[in-house]
């Protein structure tokens, strides 16, 4: 699966019969189209409490994409992902744009979480946090809304059924999300605010999601819940001074499922990042979302790259009738971008896991090498 769709991206990639700037390129009179990826490459040992968890390495993403224009105000973008030794379609749809606006439909992510907006690609930490993982919605298919424009963003979407290599029942998701971003002096104020509803036909349960992937073992998590149904509610806020950035969000949801469970899930992070080398992140009102970190100077002659260093705290509480217990972790972490599309991330994790009077206590250190093109 893997070769046919790299050789699918090859020949529609060959078409080009111009020269190429920006990694844009012309194929025939009505086509502009690009070209690119992502390789993620990370280990992970693990300082082991009461659960014997296995240290070791993975190729994290290989992934693909092929996005194009085609004649006014139309556009598409295919996203073909290598990982975990599959092949998964993470994109796929059509949009037509018009003044502020873009329609789309297709397979894409619904509109949920500042973190979650934000492309792995560019997040801080080497994964999500607690309540990001254990709560965000799956690509679906389905139909979407945006507006942008002016510092304020807004979007939102039905959707219905996973892609083809998921096995899971079909489910219906409407999500919505709002942000503004506001100046106060030198300062970029991110406000924003998700609604997500799930409504799902099998049984499945909330997980953790451990802020690891080698060993992806659930410290926490829920009985099975049949015919689940749920409404999420994310509270978002960042800030970029400069060098120096903080981000945090709230998470509220309320879950219902055959036989009569009701029960409420919480969760939050936060965290600060500050760059020693005067580098800033980059913010999108167009995604309401952050963006690549480009060096001041690149590492090499002129400088050293940029540098950044962060702190995390992350909650999810899954504690009550749904039987799930609690976890908190926190996190620190270096980064180095050399410039170039190159980012090297170094992360050292403390979980602190309950569930059933059981706690379970590891330490987890994690290293991504990493390039986008």
């Amino acid at each position: 699966m893997l070769k046919q769709s790299l050789l699918a991206i090859s020949l529609l990639a060959g078409m080009s019969t111009n020269a190429a700037q920006g990694g844009l390129l012309k194929a025939k009179d009505h086509i502009n189209y690009k070209f690119g990826g992502r390789l993620m490459l990370d280990g992970a040992y693990y300082d082991d409490d009461k659960t014997d968890l296995q240290s070791g390495t993975e190729v994290r993403r290989a992934r693909l994409y092929f996005a194009g224009v085609l004649k006014k105000n139309w556009d598409f973008i295919v996203q073909i992902d290598y990982a975990g030794n599959k092949t998964t379609i993470k994109e796929a749809h059509i949009a037509y744009s018009w003044e502020k606006s873009v329609l789309s439909i297709g397979n894409m992510l619904p509109p949920f979480s500042l973190q979650l907006q934000t492309s792995s690609k560019w997040q801080t930490f080497v994964t999500r946090s607690l309540p990001v993982l254990a709560l965000n919605p799956d690509s679906s298919f389905g139909l979407s809304y945006k507006y942008s424009a002016n510092n304020y963003f807004f979007k939102t979407g039905i959707y219905g059924g996973t892609s083809a290599e998921n096995t899971e029942r079909e489910r219906f998701i409407f999500a919505m999300r709002g942000a503004t971003l506001k100046k106060f002096g030198s300062s970029l104020n991110h406000f924003g605010l998700s609604y997500l509803h799930v409504a799902r036909e099998d049984q499945a349960a909330f997980k953790s999601s451990n802020e690891t992937h080698v060993d992806s073992y659930d410290f926490v998590s829920t009985d099975q819940i049949d015919n689940r149904q749920s409404d999420r509610l994310a509270l978002e806020y960042a800030l970029v001074a400069k060098s120096f950035s903080t981000q945090a969000e709230y998470f509220l949801v309320d879950v219902r499922g055959k036989g009569g469970i009701q029960d409420t899930i919480s969760g939050w992070y936060a965290f600060m990042s500050w760059f020693p080398t005067g580098d800033t992140r980059s913010y999108s009102i167009n995604s309401a979302a952050f963006g690549e970190v480009m060096p001041r100077k690149e590492f090499g002659e002129t400088g050293i790259g940029a540098i950044e260093l962060a702190l995390r705290y992350s909650n999810i509480d899954f504690t009550g009738s749904l039987n799930g217990g609690e976890q908190d972790n926190i996190a620190a972490e270096i980064n180095w971008y050399p410039g170039g599309g190159l980012k090297f991330m170094l992360n050292q994790t403390f979980v602190n896991a309950e569930k059933n009077g059981v706690k379970d206590k590891p330490s987890i250190t994690q290293f991504r090498a990493q390039v986008t093109f």
